[in-house]
This record gives structure tokens, sequence and C-alpha cells, in this order.
């Protein structure tokens, strides 16, 4: 019994974080692609790509998979465009590869 009641106070807490975790996304695809394409630096994208691998876990895959490509897309972009500083150009490929794995194991 105890095994049950807690298989259902884990997926209420689920339940009650799926909105939060979509919100959180669709606030950091606004600021991702503002105005300003490149007002957001790269240690901002890796942080957006670390919530991202959590919120995968847990939320619907189809919000999760365009947010993953979103991210990507932008990382490729930046690298492509030279749109970071020198110094950045590394934590971008990191950025990459990241995206790419968060994707790769995409239901």
């Amino acid at each position: 019994m105890r095994a049950w009641d807690a298989g259902n106070t884990e997926r209420d807490q689920q339940k009650r974080m799926k909105p939060l975790i979509r919100t959180s996304v669709k606030n950091s695809d606004k600021i991702l692609f503002a105005m300003e394409p490149d007002a957001v630096d790269a240690d901002e994208l890796n942080d957006n790509i670390a919530s991202l691998s959590v919120a995968y876990l847990s939320s619907p895959p189809a919000p999760m998979l365009e947010h993953g490509f979103n991210l990507r897309k932008e990382v490729f972009r930046r690298i492509r465009e030279g749109a970071a500083r020198p110094h950045e150009l590394s934590d971008l490929y990191v950025a990459a590869g990241r995206a790419s794995g968060i994707l790769s194991y995409a239901p």
C-alpha cells in the first residue's frame, strides 16, 4: 500500500511540474530568439540545454524535441556565422554536442 501511495504522490508531483516546465521552455525560447539573436551568451545557451536535458525526462516529447532543435539550430548558426567571441567557440561546440545528445534519446 505504501508503494502505491508513493507512486501516486510522484505522479501528482510530475503533473504539477509539467505546466511549469512547458512555460519555462516557452520563456527560454522568447529570450533566446529575441530581436537581437546574439544577445544571449554561450553560457546561457549551455544553461538552457542543461535545463532541457532534465525537463526532457518528464515532459511530453513534442515540445521538448522542438525546443532542442531550436537550441541546436541557434548554436550551429552562431558557429557558422562567427557570431561568438573567440573564447566562446569551444563552449558552442560543447552546446551543439549536448543538444544533439538530447535529441538522440528523443522517443
